[in-house]
């Protein structure tokens, strides 16, 4: 087995005694210019704060990188009054509370990503709701040190993703309202060293166990991309997978699971 190297860039609300709130002003560090810290870095996305870990082919490290990062964001926020909000990757602000935000709050100029599967932009997140705002836990797969990084090869690991990361999740991710925004089934970035995989929530990030789970199956969704994947895919197609995980479908998502394992 080749081992990629596995990078993420989760989210997290934040609260304090006025109940949910945003992180904007707090930390400092931007897309553009985030804030080093050990094991990765920090930064205000929107309401959000986000961190981000440093790449890793070993999964002690992962582990590490993401409690390290995680606790000095804990810190911070804590000198403040605010601390962070476990297991909530979404959320709905009462208008009176949101209408108290920076205008930075209603800002919304994320960079697009794509459907591996297709090859199409996805289209500009929008909601039935402008105050629902949600949290992410991406996960970014790198092979660059291993062979070329073409698009073909991304493509299908975006699509393993799915597989391995996306279809399982719905039996560990009980949020249904995020995919209103962000968490599409195969959306991706293209990255210089891989794919940053944008399908998870932050549901993963809160316990070692499921930490362990998302780096064993981004490595396991490489792997599969330049070995094994067509039998996956002869045995459930990949836009099946897409429609499942799209429409939160728990059910199907077991079933073809178990098909997928016979398969393996």
């Amino acid at each position: 087995m080749n081992n990629a190297m596995i990078g993420s860039d989760p989210e997290m609300f934040i609260k304090g005694d006025n109940g949910v709130w945003h992180a904007i002003g707090m930390i400092g560090g931007s897309k553009s210019s985030p804030l080093i810290v050990d094991g990765g870095a920090l930064q205000e996305d929107n309401v959000l704060l986000e961190f981000n870990t440093d790449p890793t082919d070993n999964i002690d490290t992962f582990v590490s990188n993401i409690r390290k990062v995680m606790d000095n964001a804990s810190r911070r926020m804590m000198i403040q009054g605010y601390q962070l909000v476990e297991n909530l990757s979404s959320y709905i602000y009462r208008p009176e509370v949101i209408s108290q935000f920076p205008d930075i709050a209603f800002e919304f100029g994320c960079t697009p990503d794509f459907n591996a599967l297709t090859g199409e932009q996805n289209p500009t997140p929008t909601s039935v709701d402008p105050n629902l705002r949600t949290a992410g836990g991406h996960i970014h797969i790198g092979w660059s040190h291993l062979g070329p990084v073409d698009k073909a090869t991304q493509d299908r690991v975006g699509i393993m993703c799915d597989y391995f990361l996306g279809l399982p999740s719905l039996a560990m991710d009980n949020d249904d309202k995020r995919r209103e925004l962000y968490g599409k089934a195969c959306a991706v970035r293209y990255k210089p060293y891989g794919v940053e995989y944008r399908t998870l929530s932050n549901f993963w990030i809160w316990d070692d166990k499921n930490v362990r789970w998302a780096f064993d199956q981004a490595q396991r969704a490489y792997n599969a991309a330049i070995s094994y994947g067509d039998a996956l895919m002869a045995t459930v197609p990949p836009q099946d997978v897409q429609a499942v995980i799209n429409s939160n479908d728990r059910a199907v998502a077991k079933a073809m699971l178990e098909a997928l394992d016979h398969a393996s």
